[in-house]
């Protein structure tokens, strides 16, 4: 026996009882959806933990001079017959120009006691031994010399100034330094308080020095060459002073 066909009412009944529940359980998958454990392809990357991090402190002294040599800041510029220099293409250069003399130059109106101080030197190489340091605590009386010499070799001098002579007191002798090099870039850093003084050359600490003649001067380069030497011409560059 033949089924009964449903009529047309109730097809449309049926549908629409079919679109109800599929709109419900689409309601019903979407509520538990932020629940359901995501496939591998989808799992996030884990946040790292931030780890503590240690970045160089910046200097609390106050900052007494710092020069690039863009410009000139108060050094000597000369050309004489056995030296010569100036600021010039960003660097302060001496030239000394025969052997066996010694010159340097001071910045005018930087007068200090307790400082800290570095400086990059650019040595040329030679086959003829010089030497270029700094100048430090100049005075009526005579200054202080921290000179590298190219055969890795430094030398703290106290120059007193007795009317119209000069005495060199040497504070050490020509000291070897493992951690210089012969020729191109050289930093020296001078940590200088009341009497105590303290020379670095590349960051490694070379000497400490005691000494009370001269407690406050200018500050400056010098450069040197021997009787069997020949022109000599350094640069230096990225000088900086602070207080202490």
């Amino acid at each position: 026996m033949a089924g009964k066909k449903p009529s047309k009412d109730n097809t449309a009944i049926i549908a629409a009882l079919i679109t109800t529940c599929g709109v419900v359980l689409a309601a019903f998958i979407g509520i538990f959806k932020p629940f359901a454990e995501p496939s591998p392809a989808e799992t996030p990357a884990s946040s790292p933990i931030p780890l503590a991090v240690s970045t160089p402190t910046e200097s609390v002294y106050p900052i007494i001079l710092r020069d690039d040599y863009t410009i000139n800041r108060g050094l000597d510029v000369w050309e004489k017959e056995m030296s010569a220099g100036g600021v010039l293409d960003g660097v302060f250069r001496i030239a000394v120009i025969q052997p066996g003399i010694t010159t340097w130059r001071t910045y005018d109106g930087v007068e200090i006691g307790d400082f800290y101080l570095k400086v990059d030197i650019n040595m040329p190489p030679s086959t003829k031994e010089y030497a270029c340091g700094v100048v430090f605590r100049q005075d009526d009386h005579g200054r202080y010399f921290f000179s590298l010499n190219n055969n890795r070799h430094y030398e703290i001098l106290n120059m007193i100034e007795t009317g119209e002579e000069s005495v060199d007191q040497q504070l050490t002798d020509w000291v070897y330094a493992p951690s210089a090099l012969t020729h191109g870039k050289n930093t020296l850093e001078i940590i200088a308080i009341q009497d105590t003084f303290e020379f670095f050359i590349n960051g490694v600490k070379v000497n400490t020095i005691a000494d009370v003649t001269h407690e406050k001067g200018a500050i400056g380069f010098i450069v040197s060459t021997y009787g069997e030497g020949q022109e000599a011409i350094v640069e230096f560059d990225n000088l900086l002073i602070e207080e202490r």
